[in-house]
């Protein structure tokens, strides 16, 4: 279910974001221009919605836990 109620949104700054990802802060503005990564413009104001964060965080994981699988199957052959 969707939460249509903005204010129980959590925003990041792009600091914030490459904090919790330990990458630089033009790391997150690349993801973000690629589009890999949604983000909220305020006028000037760039921010991450904290939910947009975790699903970036959780289809990484799963792509890369899915190469994985595919190099140990590979290994068997």
């Amino acid at each position: 279910m969707v939460d249509r109620d903005a204010s129980n949104v959590g925003l990041l700054t792009a600091s914030q974001v490459a904090r919790k990802l330990n990458i630089c802060e033009r790391s997150v503005f690349s993801l973000t221009k690629s589009g890999e990564l949604p983000a909220v413009r305020l006028g000037r104001a760039v921010r991450y919605a904290l939910e947009d964060v975790a699903s970036f965080i959780l289809r990484n994981k799963d792509g890369a836990e899915a190469e994985h699988r595919e190099e140990d199957d590979r290994g068997d052959e």
